[in-house]
């Protein structure tokens, strides 16, 4: 992975994740191929996911009613 541990490329990414250069700064900053860029890039967009859905954001209940 070059100079960057997975969490510094994870914070990298959070500040320019959507740009249209994405995945060649990603594959820059993590001295790899695309393919393993975007395999990262895909990784940290689950994880992004996955902190976003916290306790007070998961389930049924705050979804409120369906009429």
């Amino acid at each position: 992975m070059g100079v960057y541990k997975k969490s510094d490329l994870y914070e990298l990414w959070f500040n320019f994740r959507g740009q249209r250069d994405e995945l060649q700064m990603m594959s820059d900053f993590a001295l790899c191929d695309k393919k393993e860029a975007q395999a990262l890039i895909n990784e940290f967009a689950i994880k992004l996911e996955a902190e976003t859905l916290d306790g007070a954001h998961r389930g049924r209940e705050d979804r409120g009613a369906v009429e």
